[in-house]
C-alpha cells in the first residue's frame, strides 16, 4: 500500500481531473494511502512532472532529474528513473532515455520488491517504442508478463502497449486483438481512466 497515494493521483491525471490531483499534491494526508513523511518529497516530485509530462516533457524531466539526485531511497530512484527516461524520450533524447531506462530497470531488480520491476520494463517498452524500435519493445515486454503481479491495471496497459507495438509494426489483426482484450479489462474492472488511450489506438486501425 505504500504507493497507494501515488496511484491515486496518476488516476487523477489520467482523467484530466487536475484540481483533484492538485488538491492531493498539496494535501497529501487526504490519500486513500497517508504516506510516510519520508515519502512525501518523492511524492510530491513524482506528481508534479506528471502534471507536465505530455505538454512539457522537458521540464519535467528536469523535475525528476532534481528529485533523483534528492532521493536515496531506492524505489523512489527507480521510478523517478523510468519516468525521467519516458520524459527524455519524448523530447528527442533517445540514447539517454534508454541507458536511464535500463538503469531504472537494475535498480528496481536490486530493491526485490513486489512488483517494481514489471513496471521500469514497462517504461522501457514505452521508450523504445517513442524511438519507433516496436520489436525491441515488445521483447522488453516479454519478462514483464512473467513478473507481472496480477492487476486489471498493469494488465490493461500492457495490452495498450503491445497494440501501439503492433500498430507501428503494420500489424493491425495483432493490434486488434489486444485492444479487444483491453475493452473486456475496462468492462469488467470499469478502468475508465484507460478508455482515451483504447479510444485512440483505435481510430488507428
Amino acid at each position: 500500500m505504500r504507493f497507494a497515494h501515488a496511484y491515486q493521483f496518476r488516476g487523477f491525471v489520467e482523467t484530466k481531473r487536475f484540481v483533484e490531483a492538485n488538491e492531493l499534491l498539496l494535501h497529501p494526508k487526504n490519500a486513500i494511502s497517508v504516506p510516510r513523511e519520508e515519502d512525501v518529497g518523492g511524492m510530491i516530485t513524482l506528481f508534479s512532472a506528471s502534471l507536465l509530462s505530455e505538454r512539457d516533457p522537458l521540464r519535467s524531466a528536469r523535475i525528476l532529474q532534481k528529485g533523483i539526485s534528492e532521493t536515496s531511497d531506492l524505489e523512489y530512484r527507480s521510478w523517478m528513473l523510468g519516468e525521467y527516461s519516458v520524459c527524455l524520450a519524448k523530447a528527442g533524447i533517445g540514447s539517454e532515455a534508454l541507458r536511464l531506462s535500463e538503469e531504472a530497470c537494475r535498480i528496481a531488480g536490486d530493491t526485490n520488491k513486489l512488483g517494481a520491476e514489471q513496471y521500469r520494463l514497462r517504461e522501457k517498452a514505452s521508450v523504445l517504442m517513442t524511438l519507433k524500435r516496436y520489436e525491441a519493445a515488445l521483447t522488453a515486454l516479454e519478462p514483464e508478463v512473467r513478473l507481472m503481479v496480477y492487476s486489471a491495471d498493469g494488465l490493461g496497459r500492457r495490452l495498450l502497449l503491445e497494440a501501439e507495438c503492433f500498430l507501428g509494426l503494420g500489424l493491425p489483426s495483432e493490434a486488434a486483438d489486444r485492444l479487444s482484450r483491453v475493452e473486456k479489462v475496462i468492462e469488467m474492472r470499469r478502468m475508465e481512466y484507460l478508455r482515451p488511450s483504447l479510444k485512440a489506438l483505435t481510430l488507428r486501425l
